[in-house]
């Protein structure tokens, strides 16, 4: 190798030197595109996915809390129409959970997670509605009523035998 530098001209030495530059600055470039590509592709993704996963994930945490504010409401007024309105709410996360699992395979999963918390959260709910129904939800209907109407019967019967 050293026999061939020797040999040749000053100006083939530059000329060799400077293509060996320009085999540099090549690969320099290719590696600058490489970059550039996977760091737009990486960010592609993060706009398409990550952040499309988090808008659903928010808007299902905003419907859950709605849920949540009217079975508070329920349980205060005992209220038929808040019972409803949390059905209402938790359908509406249903459909985003089940738009979240479109994205990719791991909002997938997590979407097959939140529907199980929804149905158990619905069926929670649905017993103590239907616990609140046999009890009475005011003082006219339920066991409350039957009481209240036992007695009043009592008390007309008593009024009777004075």
């Amino acid at each position: 190798m050293h026999k061939l530098i020797t040999h040749l001209r000053i100006g083939e030495k530059i000329g060799i030197g400077f293509g060996i530059v320009g085999l540099l600055f090549l690969g320099v470039i290719w590696q600058y595109q490489n970059t550039l590509s996977r760091t737009l592709n990486d960010y592609r993704q993060l706009q398409e996915i990550q952040a499309a996963a988090k808008d659903r994930v928010l808007t299902i945490k905003s419907e859950l809390l709605q849920a949540r504010l009217a079975e508070k409401k329920f349980r205060l007024h005992r209220d038929v129409q808040q019972a409803q309105i949390l059905r209402e709410h938790v359908s509406a996360a249903r459909r985003e959970s089940d738009s979240l699992a479109a994205i990719n395979a791991e909002s997938a999963r997590l979407a097959a997670e939140f529907n199980a918390y929804l149905q158990s959260y619905l069926q929670h709910f649905e017993a103590v509605e239907t616990a609140w129904s046999r009890k009475g939800l005011d003082e006219d209907s339920g066991l409350q009523g039957s009481f209240r109407d036992a007695v009043h019967d009592l008390e007309a019967m008593a009024q009777n035998l004075n």
